[in-house]
């Protein structure tokens, strides 16, 4: 069982890889595309060189050093920069291509944010070629919006254009953006103007060389939710059966959705799970919660529970150590509430978030461990479909999460398999309350009859 997991998560975690790596140089690479999230608009899933940012497509308009520059957030470092943060899976590019996560520097607009793109290594800005960073708000599929970091000759500059990813148009000037040679860059992302699609992701050119991340749910990334969930990004990126990369984006259906309430870990969904992707079967469909302890390596090394809901089997994988190790043992206290009879019904399952920090492990503390949802697809062509997950802290959740009449307080189900594990109707222990206290009356009635025949003799 454990193999097989291990051996669908590689797949998926070398996908990207497959697509080739930057020479350990730092001069331009010459083609190299890190197609991490996939997409079928030129812009996004082409792997030959992306066309030039000055191309006669493109009309923009450049900030300039007259508008203040966007302030730069702290980097790196084992606390999480964010309450919500989109951790870039690693594909083993060097800087200046390698991305490590994305999120909103606190205290930012919420119409206008500051979106800062963390590199994993520690960079000055190339003079060789052009380099672009550049946000992207909307549909991968269609209309987006663009927020870029462009350096020509030395040059820093900023442009917002809006298009379909063959050609865009120019939109006001945002602030010019900042980078730092730690390997942070801070760019503001009109997202108001953004065309409709609930998307963010991020794509780097450097001369010939592209890199693109994952999608991710720009609410999620925003940290916008009126009652503390996070859900799965609403596009998904596809990779063949055999790793490759593919030119296709997957419009996710509706999903569950993920919140943290009294200790309690809880998946929630109000549809069934997607039978069809892109045209084809689903032959196996799992929810995957991403547990980080903390931001270490850019919460590369991650612990998941994985819930399959094809098959109603649970794991609790630790990717915290190496190799990864199964942590699901027999009794599993750590599930509350286990999957229904039907594993891709509508439901909710329940977790011990004390239980499986226990089980891994790890401890909390005032930030951290944060957690997230990834949703994983394999198709009747063996294609995987991955819809990726925004980490969001526990005390996010416990800022913005709803606390529900039916979330189960974890002390009241301590040690049990899942809620559903007894067998005792709910009505009957009124019933054996009502039962016993008629009793007791019957017999006072006795003994006063009794006493009273006693007297009467």
């Amino acid at each position: 069982m454990i193999g097989s997991v291990l051996a669908f998560v590689g797949a998926i975690a070398l996908a990207p890889t497959a697509l080739g790596q930057q020479s350990s140089s730092t001069a331009a690479p010459s083609t190299t595309a890190l197609v991490i999230g996939g997409g079928s608009s030129p812009s996004t899933t082409s792997t030959s060189s992306p066309p030039p940012a000055d191309d006669a497509t493109t009309e923009t308009t450049e900030a300039t050093d007259e508008t203040e520059a966007v302030p730069l957030p702290v980097a790196g470092g084992s606390s999480f920069p964010a309450e919500t943060v989109a951790s870039v899976p690693p594909t083993g590019a060097e800087a200046p291509l390698a991305l490590g996560a994305v999120y909103k520097v606190t205290g930012s607009s919420d119409d206008n944010p500051t979106i800062a793109v963390q590199f994993r290594e520690p960079f000055e800005l190339p003079t060789d070629a052009e380099y672009r960073v550049s946000v992207l708000v909307g549909n991968p599929t269609a209309r987006r919006m663009r927020s870029s970091m462009i350096v020509t000759d030395g040059d820093l500059t900023s442009r917002v254009e809006i298009g379909d990813g063959a050609s865009f148009e120019q939109l006001t000037p945002v602030p010019p953006p900042t980078f730092d040679p730690s390997g942070l860059a801070a760019l503001t992302v009109p997202v108001v103007e953004a065309p409709a699609g609930g998307a963010l992701w991020v794509e780097v050119v450097y001369g010939d060389g592209l890199a693109i991340s994952p999608y991710y749910s720009l609410d999620a990334v925003l940290g916008r939710s009126s009652d503390g969930k996070v859900a799965s990004s609403p596009f998904g990126r596809v990779a063949t059966a055999d790793g490759g990369p593919s030119d296709e984006t997957a419009t996710m259906p509706p999903g569950p959705r993920l919140t943290v309430v009294n200790q309690s870990i809880i998946l929630e969904s109000t549809t069934p799970t997607a039978t069809e992707l892109l045209g084809r079967p689903v032959t196996s469909a799992t929810d995957v919660i991403v547990i980080a302890p903390d931001f270490a390596d850019d919460a590369a090394r991650t612990a998941e529970i994985r819930v399959d809901r094809t098959t109603g089997t649970i794991t609790l994988l630790d990717g915290l150590t190496t190799p990864p190790e199964d942590r699901s043992d027999a009794s599993q206290t750590w599930i509350v509430e286990g999957l229904p009879a039907d594993p891709s019904a509508p439901g909710r399952v329940v977790f011990d978030l004390s239980a499986v920090l226990d089980a891994l492990g790890v401890t909390s503390d005032a930030a951290g461990p944060a957690l997230g949802l990834r949703r994983e697809f394999v198709l009747s062509d063996g294609a995987n479909v991955t819809a990726d997950a925004v980490l969001a802290t526990t005390s996010w959740f416990a800022a913005n999460a709803v606390v529900e009449s039916t979330a189960p307080p974890i002390s009241s189900v301590a040690g049990a398999e899942t809620t559903s594990s007894s067998s005792t109707p709910s009505w009957l222990t009124p019933a054996l309350i009502a039962a016993g206290v008629a009793l007791v009356l019957v017999l006072l009635s006795v003994v006063v009859m009794l006493r009273r025949r006693k007297a009467d003799a």
